[in-house]
């Protein structure tokens, strides 16, 4: 590879923020040199991911305060799409919350900037799919 890979993460809650700092471990032990950018918490930042917008905005549970703060949680989802539009990294990875980014990575094919690669941490040590 000729340059230092941009990888941009997306996770909407606490267990991705682990599982996103975790990748971001693996992925600098084989190619110390890529950055990161996206939305993350605490833990991503501590491994020198840059956080485009707060995580804790977009950890809401229930349908009334999802619907109180959708507003914000679109207006987020569109920002990253921009950022990503005009940064364009080498990859988009969305950890848990679907509903945003899975609709991060529908734009972001429609538009072309970058590949995506969707990770859930959903069901993880739960006993498998049906767990």
């Amino acid at each position: 590879m000729n340059h230092s890979p941009l990888i941009a993460i997306s996770v909407g809650e606490a267990s991705g923020d682990l599982l996103g700092a975790h990748l971001i471990r693996a992925i600098k032990q084989r190619c110390p040199d890529a950055k990161f950018i996206g939305i993350g918490g605490e833990r991503m930042k501590a491994e020198g991911f840059e956080s485009l917008y707060d995580q804790e905005k977009l950890a809401v549970r229930g349908f009334v305060e999802v619907v109180k703060r959708l507003p914000e949680i679109l207006k987020i989802r569109k920002g990253l799409v921009n950022d990503l539009i005009r940064i364009k990294p080498d990859v988009f990875v969305g950890i848990d919350a679907p509903d945003f980014n899975l609709g991060v990575a529908e734009k972001n094919s429609k538009r072309r900037a970058s590949p995506p690669s969707i990770m859930s941490a959903r069901r993880c040590g739960r006993g498998g799919a049906n767990g």
